[in-house]
């Protein structure tokens, strides 16, 4: 057996380049070539219909058609030219039986008692070499590529040699296709250009089945069945969609006209075959389009569609009769998660099961079987089918555990996928089961109150696999894993176990998660101030989530107004009244009342007889602990409420809202950043309410200086050189605008607004800004304020994200949108400026902050 570091993950489609780094999605569809347009048939060259002459059809193109590619080669009475009669020599003919092929060794495994080979060079004891074992006349280039074909040292060729040789000896289509496609596997090898021997070979392959097809009984035989499923084959490795979705709906034309599936069942390699044509190839295709319904050709498309016709069940060998395979307690033993969550008797148990033993075989027997095409089309393929007929449309109301088995089945889908990757970079699933199951995850179609260790496993499970959108979960993960008390990784392997893992096959995306777990704990700490144990051994686990509400430092702002009259009362709403911070607000005469952004009614309770409102929402504490939809979704619902409120508020004379600019549509759709998002479609709602709008101001609050202090912005001390680095995705000439102390030069913006409502009324759009700096000039101004040596390091926005999951990603993309706008990233609206405001009062600049801020270098730089 070839060691993991020899010969692992080399089993490519056969127009891939063999490569020893695993590959991506993206990346193995960018490696596999696609036949010149020369050379891909337009899908009139087939016509799954019965002719008995061309004279039969209509359209006249299509009778040239046929008459080219069906009866060239026919006399005019419809007699055969000089064309050899096909062989039936029954001593050398081969009904395609996998029992038929023979390893060089003579050594057989067995499933079931049927015969399973790897890379024979014998078949019933005859050599390849023997012309008389082949359905066609041999040539030297022929034989030439019967020999490339079993040459061993090209992994990416063993399913045809292991498999689809012995089915393809009893018929001349069959045979032409597959060496066609050696054939232009041979010419990538040598580097050819030109692939007109492929291509001769192809055609005479369509001759072969044409001819038969306008016969009514030669065209539904068991030969031509498999010869339509060669070419099904070829369609699927050249990525020609067109074909595929007319071979797939001949093929289910021709098992109608043969009486159903079920007339299969007696010919086993034939219906086997079928079964595995029945299964996605989703990472080859687009995605379908809107129309195109399951029942009709494209479901060939295969994207996440139920296979079309049923296992053949009474076919499969049982993968329990692996000897020494996992024994039928174990299996139960470790589907107990499941059953729990289930029962007993739900479908997603029954093949959950399948899915332990298939896991329990890699884990402790064999980890290269994924590379022996028995094993992937008699057990894995028959899984795949069954998970992909798992519900697919489940009602969301009062169907929890329909939601939550079409969940389980996909990410079930999705670690058959990352083990086979493992192995051989070639996909099972695309990048739609990603968007799917992601959709279930973030849209809160189910209640996990009961199931947070299945939570888990699914979020892990999509993050392992989903690596563009790995730190949309990380936080929740986290979460879960503080709420589970799991205080090290092996704790979470072992919850994680009881349900599906592997965990030799994702050591790189465990110690990447385990990463991002950790960042994530640092931010959350940064952010609510609470998580203590962060440690670089093992998991960085938090203590429990800080909930004082961050709307108390925006009230704090309104205490900084600069008011005219000792009449004027302050009022503030916060959660928790008795807090510290609520309580020093109070001393200082602010009134603090009780209330929930999420109750709109607590908010028109608190809003009664005020004449001004300055409302404010929070995105980033539910980004924090749930990532970036679901953040919009919240900021979405508490802005709305308040604007509601607001609107029902009868002595509300002037309502500023806290915004920002719609980088979205400024960019052209280019940039759309989440925590401007929300914001933005507040923005829309306030718009549409005329009586509300006649009163509101939009007020945009630039870059605070504060910002140096998350985490991603905060300069970090190099021990090696003696210096700061300032790692940032965006180059120091990008411009920043800038609000300098928040705490401080907003609330003479609020006065200015409240004084001049002749320029700030109606829906008019105030830009609160200090000063204009570049990147660069503010490291300076920070190095400046600390008197420490720094210097500015340009990273990739991916890195950049690597460094701080997810909170860098929500920052960067905003750099990057403005290093993109430049002077116009905050544009949109006429803008009415402090100048117009006859603001006056000194404001706190971002330097003057950064020196009276606390930055804590002496331990840091110790």
């Amino acid at each position: 057996m070839p060691t993991e570091g020899t010969s692992a993950g080399k089993w490519l489609s056969p127009w891939a380049l063999i490569n020893s780094v695993e590959p991506t999605c993206e990346q193995l569809n960018s490696m596999l070539p696609v036949l010149p347009s020369q050379g891909r048939l337009s899908p009139e060259v087939f016509e799954f219909v019965n002719l008995v002459t061309p004279n039969h059809a209509r359209d006249p193109k299509f009778k040239k058609v046929v008459w080219k590619h069906v009866w060239k080669g026919r006399r005019k009475k419809g007699q055969r030219l000089d064309r050899r009669a096909e062989k039936e020599n029954t001593r050398h003919h081969v009904a395609s039986n996998i029992t038929g092929l023979a390893r060089e060794d003579s050594t057989v495994r067995s499933l079931n008692g049927r015969q399973i080979s790897s890379g024979p060079l014998t078949i019933l004891g005859n050599s390849i070499n023997d012309s008389g074992l082949y359905p066609v006349t041999m040539t030297a280039e022929l034989h030439e590529l019967v020999v490339h074909l079993h040459d061993k040292q090209f992994d990416d060729m063993a399913a045809f040699r292991h498999v689809w040789f012995a089915m393809i000896l009893n018929d001349e289509a069959s045979f032409y296709q597959n060496m066609s496609t050696i054939r232009h596997h041979l010419g990538i090898l040598r580097g050819e250009s030109d692939h007109s021997r492929a291509r001769s070979l192809y055609m005479m392959a369509v001759r072969s089945v044409n001819k038969r097809l306008s016969d009514p009984i030669s065209g539904v035989t068991d030969k031509m069945i498999g010869a339509v499923i060669c070419f099904l084959t070829h369609a699927h490795i050249t990525r020609d969609l067109e074909s595929y979705k007319l071979h797939k709906g001949g093929l289910a034309r021709m098992v109608a006209v043969r009486g159903g599936i079920q007339a299969l069942d007696m010919s086993y390699n034939v219906r086997l075959m079928v079964l595995w044509q029945d299964k996605p190839f989703p990472w080859t295709f687009k995605a379908p389009s809107s129309n195109c319904h399951r029942d009709e050709v494209c479901g060939g498309c295969a994207f996440d569609i139920p296979p079309r016709y049923p296992l053949p069940t009474a076919l499969l060998p049982p993968l329990r009769s692996i000897s020494p395979g996992p024994t039928s307690t174990q299996i139960a033993d470790a589907s107990t998660a499941w059953v729990r969550v289930f029962g007993s008797s739900h479908l997603i148990t029954d093949i959950i099961q399948e899915l332990h033993t298939i896991t329990a075989v890699i884990r402790d027997q064999d980890p290269f079987v994924w590379r022996d095409p028995c094993f992937l089309g008699l057990q894995v393929n028959p899984v795949v089918h069954r998970l992909l007929s798992v519900d697919q449309n489940p009602k969301h109301s009062n169907a929890n555990d329909d939601v939550l088995a079409r969940a389980c089945a996909l990410a079930a889908l999705l670690f058959l996928d990352r083990i086979r990757r493992k192995f051989m970079p070639y996909h099972i699933t695309g990048p739609h089961f990603e968007q799917r199951l992601y959709g279930i995850l973030t849209e809160g179609l189910i209640d996990w109150t009961e199931f947070p260790e299945l939570e888990l496993w699914l979020l892990i499970t999509f993050s392992m696999n989903a690596d563009p959108s790995r730190t949309t979960f990380v936080a929740r993960i986290t979460q879960l894993i503080d709420m589970l008390g799991l205080q090290t990784w092996d704790l979470i392997v072992e919850v994680l176990s009881g349900f599906l893992w592997l965990d030799n096959v994702v050591l790189y995306e465990g110690a990447v998660l385990q990463e991002n777990i950790k960042g994530m704990v640092y931010s959350l700490q940064w952010y609510f101030g609470d998580y203590t144990n962060i440690s670089n051994n093992g998991l960085c686990l938090a203590k429990t989530l800080k909930t004082e509400c961050r709307l108390e430092f925006r009230v704090d702002l309104l205490s900084q107004l600069s008011w005219e009259t000792a009449s004027t009362k302050i009022r503030g709403i916060t959660r928790n009244v008795t807090s510290a911070k609520a309580q020093n607000l109070t001393a200082q005469g602010v009134e603090m009342l009780k209330a929930y952004l999420d109750d709109e009614e607590s908010l028109i309770r608190a809003f009664e007889g005020v004449y001004a409102i300055y409302a404010v929402t929070d995105f980033f504490e539910p980004f924090g602990k749930h990532g970036p939809e679901v953040a919009v979704k919240v900021e979405v619902a508490q802005g709305i409420n308040l604007a509601s409120a607001a609107s029902k508020t009868p002595s509300l004379t002037h309502y500023i809202w806290s915004t920002l600019p719609n980088g979205k549509v400024l960019s052209g759709g280019k940039h759309i950043i989440p925590h401007f998002e929300g914001k933005n479609q507040i923005d829309e709602h306030i718009k549409k309410d005329a009586k509300l709008l006649a009163k509101t101001t939009f007020l945009w609050n630039t870059y605070y200086a504060s910002n140096l202090m998350f985490p991603m912005f905060t300069p970090n001390f190099l021990k090696t050189s003696g210096k700061y680095v300032w790692l940032q995705p965006t180059p120091p000439s990008t411009k920043i605008t800038i609000l300098g102390d928040a705490t401080v030069n907003i609330g003479p913006y609020v006065s200015g607004i409240l004084r001049r409502p002749d320029l700030s009324l109606p829906g008019k759009f105030v830009l609160a800004t200090t000063e204009e700096m570049t990147h660069g000039e503010i490291l300076e101004a920070w190095s400046r304020a600390t008197s420490k040596e720094a210097e500015y390091v340009e990273i990739s926005l991916k890195g950049f994200d690597r460094l701080w999951p997810m909170w860098g990603i929500e920052m960067g993309s905003m750099l990057k949108m403005w290093e993109d706008l430049g002077a116009k990233s905050w544009s949109g609206e006429k803008v009415v400026t402090k100048e117009d405001l006859g603001i006056t009062q000194p404001l706190t600049s971002l330097e003057a902050w950064f020196k009276a801020a606390d930055w804590g270098l002496t331990s840091i730089a110790a």
